[in-house]
């Protein structure tokens, strides 16, 4: 095997490697959306520790690839995204898998990306929420809570002045 064709299995095998972990995260992040549903505290920690340590592993496996194809020509120091992509295209040519690989970690970056996105909007509603509950109950004059009517429009708190956590 030639000292090219060993570093173009390299990346294949770096990219696959690639792949398994993203799919692993993306699990992870819909295991995290569903703690966030199920309002599962523990198990939301243990998902938010697995994917924090599968992010970890991930950005090790892009470094090793970034430098195998460093090795492959591909200049570190320009535009390294519209650069990667040309070297892969070439690797591609000489080894289709790279591609496939390729295209594998382009559509699972992106299921990835939308995923952590609905988990961050359920944490900011989630958050939100609480900042509302909490400010309704520690109000130290219920006039000064803003609530909302059943069409969702806010209007200040009437009641006996006293704080819904004394009541």
């Amino acid at each position: 095997m030639t000292d090219s064709s060993s570093q173009l299995q390299t990346l294949a095998t770096q990219l696959a490697q690639e792949v398994t972990l993203l799919r692993q995260l993306l699990e992870s992040l819909q295991q995290e959306h569903q703690c966030l549903a199920d309002k599962a505290l523990d198990q939301l920690t243990a998902a938010v520790e697995q994917k924090k340590s599968l992010l970890d592993q991930f950005d090790v496996a892009v470094t090793s690839r970034m430098e195998t194809l460093s090795t492959l020509g591909l200049d570190l120091q320009g535009d390294t995204q519209s650069n990667t992509l040309e070297i892969i295209r070439d690797c591609g040519k000489d080894l289709p898998e790279i591609m496939d690989h390729w295209s594998d970690l382009e559509g699972l970056l992106q299921q990835c990306k939308e995923q952590n996105e609905i988990n961050g909007a359920v944490i900011e509603v989630s958050s939100h929420s609480l900042q509302t509950a909490y400010t309704l109950l520690t109000a130290s004059n219920a006039g000064e809570a803003d609530l909302y009517n059943a069409k969702g429009i806010s209007r200040k708190g009437g009641g006996t002045g006293n704080s819904l956590a004394k009541a």
